[in-house]
């Protein structure tokens, strides 16, 4: 992401780098338990 947005990260003030830096590890989280979740539910239906 910062090679394909690296002009305007560049462009932002400290605080906003904090925020978008907590935001995508807020959505890195949510996006890995989706994928984990899922293939628990792939799992658990093979099963039956």
């Amino acid at each position: 992401m910062n090679e394909v947005f690296a002009k305007e990260i560049n462009l932002l003030d400290n605080q906003s780098k904090e925020v978008l830096e907590k935001v995508l590890s807020y959505v890195e989280k949510k996006y890995n338990a989706v994928a984990i979740k899922t293939a628990k539910e792939l799992l658990l239906n093979s099963k039956n």
